[in-house]
Parts: C-alpha cells; sequence; structure tokens
C-alpha cells in the first residue's frame, strides 16, 4: 500500500467519522444557545447587583388565604438572573426565573404540573446580615381562585 492510498484510507475511515462526530453536537449546541437566547432580553444580565445567591437554599414562610404557610426555595445565579425550584409543605412545587438587582431579588413562579393555577410574582430586599429577604408575593391563590398580595419573608439555610 502506497501512502496516498494509505491516506486515503485513513481519512475514509477515521477522519471523516470523526469530524461528523464532532460536528454534530457542536452544531446542536450552537442551536440551542441561539434558541434560548432568543427568549432572554439584552440588559437583565448585567443588573448591578450585590447579591451572591448561586447554590443557596432558602426556607419560605409566607401567608395564603389567611393561613402560614412554609416551604424551600433553591437559587442558582447566572449574573443577575436567577432561576430555581421550590417546593412547599403542602405538596406544591413550582419553578422560578428572575433577576436580582443590588440588593433586591424580583421572580415569578409558576406550577409546571399544571393541578391548579399557581402563578405570580415574588418580590424581596435581604436584610444587612444577608441572611434574611423580606417581601412580598403577588399571585392567584389556588384555595381561594383570587389574586392576592401577600407577606413573604426567606430565611436562608446553612449546610
Amino acid at each position: 500500500m502506497n501512502w496516498a492510498t494509505f491516506r486515503g484510507e485513513f481519512v475514509k475511515v477515521f477522519l471523516a467519522p470523526l469530524v461528523v462526530a464532532i460536528s454534530v453536537p457542536v452544531g446542536t449546541y450552537y442551536l440551542g444557545k441561539a434558541k434560548g437566547e432568543a427568549g432572554k432580553m439584552r440588559g437583565f444580565d448585567q443588573i448591578p447587583t450585590q447579591l451572591k445567591l448561586d447554590n443557596t437554599r432558602w426556607k419560605i414562610t409566607y401567608e395564603d388565604a389567611d393561613e402560614r404557610k412554609t416551604g424551600l426555595v433553591v437559587f442558582e445565579q447566572h449574573g443577575s438572573r436567577i432561576v430555581g425550584d421550590g417546593s412547599d409543605t403542602t405538596g406544591r412545587k413550582w419553578i422560578i426565573e428572575g433577576a436580582t438587582a443590588e440588593r433586591r431579588v424580583c421572580y415569578i413562579y409558576y406550577d409546571p404540573t399544571g393541578s391548579q393555577l399557581s402563578f405570580g410574582t415574588v418580590i424581596l430586599v435581604m436584610d444587612n446580615s444577608g441572611n434574611t429577604m423580606t417581601g412580598q408575593w403577588l399571585g392567584w391563590s389556588p384555595e381561594s381562585d383570587m389574586l392576592q398580595p401577600r407577606k413573604v419573608t426567606a430565611t436562608k439555610i446553612t449546610n
């Protein structure tokens, strides 16, 4: 076998499949990234913030239909953007997406299970200790099916 034949076979058998195997995931990544970027408005990830909420867990205490409830929220932070998951002691679960600005947090929550409408906004401000946030939530109470503003407190859970 001469060098030209060897090189041709090497490209067909080894190099070409390798290029395809690398190109498909890389192309898929960039298509997905472009699709995700289309759903974001520029500027929200550049809001000045003093908060570091990434991988933090918070005990949430809130009022709902004149009843005090507790839950857990876990945040991830990307610049000033936040996402997360939450649940309460009644078994309700929700997803979170929002932003931080200076010492403030604002996020929307939604119950993706669709068992009942649980959708609204939470606005909090961090105290000087960095361990407690207080504020309001405005959302549709599944119990009363009415839009209601209520107090909410988030207390950091340390590991």
